[in-house]
């Protein structure tokens, strides 16, 4: 194989950046690699907000579940309910983790 060609990182890197060191690493390190390093690192005020609401929702349900959990099967119910759950969605999460690491 042929070496990659080599380009200036300073290329890719806005001059008017905020001059992180960890950024400029990371970029060369992608240089190195072969990479063109094109993760765009800013958010909108519509995407932070968007984290905020899945943020805010993960309580607000986990808040009604265990309510309506309580209420349907008592305090041995909703242990077990949580704890079945739970380890199906560590299942889940195995599988998208190897999925991704492929």
């Amino acid at each position: 194989m042929s070496k990659p060609e080599e380009i200036q990182v300073f290329d890719y890197v806005n001059a008017e950046g905020s001059g992180d060191a960890n950024v400029e690493e990371s970029d060369k390190r992608l240089m190195e690699l072969g990479y063109k390093p094109e993760f765009r690192r800013e958010m909108s005020l519509f995407r932070v907000l968007g984290i905020s609401f899945c943020a805010i929702g993960i309580l607000t349900g986990s808040s009604a579940a265990f309510q309506a959990g309580l209420f349907s099967g008592g305090p041995l119910g909703l242990f077990w309910g949580w704890n079945i759950c739970l380890f199906f969605m560590f299942l889940v999460a195995l599988s998208q983790g190897e999925i991704c690491s492929a």
